[in-house]
């Protein structure tokens, strides 16, 4: 009978092993689909997309990556002491009056979202007697951050004058739905503006992005939610993408149900025959969301396994009826999401997205980091 095996022995009912090994596969994956001359950086925002700023980033500087993009300044302060002053940090927030000097003295460099940011940073730059790095983004149909049409008019090269123009970059809205037009126009007001800075490289696409085609790569890629093992914008993805992040729960309690009673909370779910049911040491406390009340699955024994009734804090219960009497004991553990139960799928079953399941993880439950730690000894001692 199939039993999952830990790396290590958990502290709590809840586990989650992060396989660096796999994150710099994804990079080094991705990095082969694209031109030579293109660059693929690392979006680690949201302190690595959940799994940790510092390990996150010093892997994928170990497998290559030279650019990094975060989303506030604090994180790039973070960042820059992980990796050191070589990488190039972005922050896509863009600059905030009062913090020039973090990005001055720190070397980093910002996404200039506005008219007014753009003012600002030249002027900056103007009076520090010096070119500052900058990013100019445009926006192309996020209706987020970035340079709407009407600044992109007022804007004049006197505007930029005294930066140095890192990179053109806009955001596609659309990626993940590679049929969907609004790429394609996004694509070609994009370039149309360009145009107007043809010195400057260009970025405009994300994980979803890099699937559309040579001509979305440009200069440099952004992925992010691809280095994590989503393979959100083609499932054909999946065998060349592996999951960084697994997720277990522990099974506390065996037991029957009669038919016709609840489980759970506000009674959602009804036994409609006698069965068997196990309840696992994991719940939306630890970011397994409640969304997945009587629609999630688990993988225990060797099967797929419903979850039933409402998820609470710190449990949540499956049905079992269907397991071999020998497959599922106290103490046994469970995968909540990892090879068997793919993120993209636990994502479609909450009806979220993948980049909200990996944000949400706890930091309640006992954490494994497979090789970062080996990792880092090679690198204190080269």
């Amino acid at each position: 009978m199939h039993k999952i095996q830990l790396p290590f022995k958990p502290l709590s009912p809840s586990a989650i092993v992060v396989d660096f090994d796999a994150l710099a596969h994804n990079y080094n994956y991705l990095k082969s689909l694209l031109a030579p001359h293109t660059i693929c950086s690392a979006v680690v925002k949201c302190d690595g997309y959940g799994i940790g700023l510092t390990m996150t980033s010093s892997t994928l500087q170990d497998a290559g990556c030279e650019h990094f993009f975060v989303a506030s300044i604090d994180e790039a302060l973070d960042l820059r002491s992980t990796l050191g002053p070589e990488p190039d940090i972005f922050v896509l927030s863009g600059i905030r009056e009062g913090d020039e000097d973090h990005y001055i003295t720190q070397n980093i460099t910002p996404v200039l979202n506005a008219l007014p940011q753009v003012q600002l940073w030249n002027e900056t730059a103007k009076i520090k007697q010096r070119p500052l790095p900058a990013i100019l983004h445009f926006d192309t149909g996020m209706m987020r951050t970035g340079l709407k049409p009407d600044e992109f008019g007022q804007l004049g090269l006197t505007h930029v004058s005294n930066l140095e123009l890192k990179f053109m970059m806009s955001h596609l809205a659309c990626a993940y739905e590679s049929h969907n037009a609004m790429n394609q126009q996004q694509l070609e007001l994009f370039d149309n503006w360009r145009r107007s800075y043809p010195i400057a490289p260009a970025s405009l696409s994300n994980s979803g992005g890099i699937f559309l085609g040579e001509r979305y790569h440009m200069d440099m890629v952004r992925p992010g939610l691809c280095l994590y093992g989503s393979a959100l914008p083609t499932e054909a993805e999946r065998v060349n993408l592996k999951p960084v992040v697994k997720v277990y729960a522990q099974v506390l309690q065996v037991g029957p149900l009669m038919k016709g009673h609840s489980v759970g909370y506000d009674g959602t779910y009804v036994a409609h025959r006698p069965s068997r049911i196990a309840t696992l040491g994991i719940g939306y406390g630890d970011g397994y969301l409640r969304n997945l009340s009587n629609k999630g699955q688990i993988y225990l024994g060797g099967h797929r396994v419903p979850v039933i009734g409402r998820v609470s804090m710190d449990l949540l219960t499956v049905d079992i009826t269907d397991l071999p009497e020998d497959a599922c004991h106290i103490g046994d553990w469970a995968e909540v999401m990892g090879d068997h139960i793919h993120i993209d799928d636990v994502a479609k079953m909450a009806d979220t997205a993948p980049w909200e399941l990996l944000t949400s993880l706890s930091t309640r439950s006992h954490r494994y980091y497979n090789s970062y730690e080996l990792n880092k000894t090679k690198r204190e001692a080269s």
